[in-house]
C-alpha cells in the first residue's frame, strides 16, 4: 500500500521538476528567438556561423558542433566589447555652449539637425566631423537659401547663425555618437548574456543552472522519503544497511532519560539524517532496498551516484573534475580526465530529469 506521506513528497517534486523543466525550456526558446540579438558590424558573421548551428539535436555531435560556434561567436563578441570600451575610452562629452538654449536657428522647428545628419551620407562618424569642420556657414546658408522657398523662410538667419549651427551639431553629434557606443556596449553584453545560456562552459548555462535546481529538488526529496522510510521501518532499515548509528553503544540512561523509545528512536534517526548527505543516504537506501534504483530492468545507482559527483564539483569545484569525482561517481563512466571540466549539455540535463523522475518514482 502506498505511504500517504511518500507519495505527497514524490508528487511534490514532480510540480517542483516540471517548474523546472518549463524555466530551461523558457529560456531555450528564448535563445531561438534572440540568437540574431546582435549589433550590426557583427550581424553577418554571426549569422553565417549559426548557418551552421543545430537546432534539433540529433547525437552528441551535433551539440559538439554547436558548441564550437558558440564559442567562435562568444569570442566575436568578447573582442568587439573590448573594442567599444576600448573607443569608450578615448572620447570625452563636450559640454553645450551657454549661448545654444536660446538660439533660434537651434528649434527643430526649423529641422536643421536631420537635415545635417550623418545617416543621409555614406561617411563614418570621423569623415563627417571633417567635412563638418570643414564646411563654411557662407557655404550652408547659401545651400539652404537656395531650398525652394528656403530665402524667404530661413532669411532671418545670419552667417554667424549658421557659424554656431555647425558648432552645436558638431558638439551633438560627438556626444551621439558616444550615446550609439554605449548603446553598442549595452547590446553586446547582453547578447553575451544570450548566447552564455546556451554555453556548456559558461556558470550561466541554462542546462547547468537547470541541473542544480534539479539536484535541490531530489535532495530535499530523498531527505524526506528517507526520514518516512526510517519512521516506519526502523530495525529493518538498520538491520540491512551500514549506518554508524546501529554501531553505536547507547547507554540505558540515555534511553530512560528520553521517558520512552518512541523518542530514543527519533533521536537515532536524528542522528542517521544529520551524519548523512544525500550520497550517503542514496547508499543506505541502496542497501536497504536495490529495487529502488532498478529502471527498465537496469541498476541505476552507479548512474545515479555520478550525477551526485558532478552536482558537487559544479557547486563546489565550477565544474572542475577533481579526485574526490572520481570516488563519489563510483568509477568514471564518461571518461573524464583530472581537471577536465564536466559539461551540463542539454542532452545531460534531459537524461538526469527523466532518471531522478523514475528513481523517485519507484519509492511509491
Amino acid at each position: 500500500m502506498e505511504n500517504i506521506e511518500c507519495t505527497a513528497c514524490i508528487e511534490r517534486l514532480q510540480d517542483e521538476f516540471d517548474e523546472i523543466f518549463d524555466y530551461v525550456t523558457f529560456y531555450e526558446n528564448f535563445f531561438y528567438h534572440q540568437k540574431r540579438y546582435v549589433i550590426d558590424e557583427i550581424r553577418d558573421e554571426v549569422e553565417l556561423l549559426l548557418g551552421e548551428y543545430a537546432f534539433y539535436i540529433v547525437d552528441s555531435s551535433d551539440e559538439e558542433k554547436n558548441q564550437d560556434i558558440i564559442a567562435q561567436i562568444n569570442n566575436l563578441l568578447n573582442s568587439k566589447l573590448e573594442e567599444k570600451r576600448n573607443l569608450l575610452d578615448t572620447l570625452e562629452r563636450k559640454p553645450f555652449p551657454e549661448w545654444s538654449d536660446d538660439l533660434e536657428i537651434l528649434s527643430g522647428e526649423y529641422g536643421f539637425a536631420e537635415y545635417l545628419d550623418r545617416s543621409n551620407t555614406s561617411m563614418n562618424f570621423a569623415e563627417y566631423q571633417q567635412y563638418l569642420s570643414e564646411l563654411k556657414p557662407e557655404k550652408l546658408k547659401e545651400e539652404i537659401d537656395e531650398i525652394p522657398e528656403g530665402e524667404e523662410y530661413y532669411s532671418q538667419f545670419t552667417v554667424d547663425d549658421y557659424s554656431k549651427l555647425l558648432e552645436y551639431i558638431q558638439i551633438l553629434f560627438h556626444n551621439n555618437y558616444i550615446d550609439d557606443i554605449e548603446h553598442d556596449v549595452k547590446s553586446l553584453m547582453e547578447s553575451i548574456t544570450i548566447y552564455g545560456m546556451m554555453n556548456a562552459e559558461s556558470q550561466t548555462n541554462i542546462f547547468r543552472q537547470g541541473f542544480v535546481l534539479l539536484m535541490t529538488a531530489f535532495d530535499a526529496t530523498i531527505s524526506d522519503i528517507t526520514q518516512v522510510i526510517l519512521e516506519e521501518n526502523f530495525f529493518e532499515f538498520l538491520a540491512r544497511t551500514d549506518c554508524k548509528a546501529k554501531n553505536k553503544n547507547y547507554k540505558l540512561s540515555e534511553i530512560v532519560s528520553l521517558n520512552n523509545f518512541e523518542s530514543f528512536k527519533e533521536k537515532v534517526i536524528d542522528e542517521i539524517m544529520k551524519e548523512n548527505y544525500v550520497a550517503g543516504l542514496l547508499k543506505l537506501l541502496y542497501q536497504y532496498h536495490k529495487s529502488y534504483f532498478i529502471v527498465d530492468g537496469q541498476d541505476k545507482y552507479r548512474e545515479l551516484c555520478e550525477i551526485v559527483a558532478r552536482r558537487n564539483i559544479h557547486v563546489h569545484k565550477r565544474g572542475i573534475v577533481d579526485t574526490k569525482y572520481f570516488s563519489d561517481s563510483q568509477g568514471n563512466i564518461y571518461n573524464f580526465q583530472e581537471n577536465d571540466y564536466a559539461f551540463i549539455t542539454g542532452n545531460y540535463f534531459e537524461q538526469v530529469y527523466e532518471l531522478l523522475l523514475r528513481i523517485i518514482n519507484n519509492f511509491k
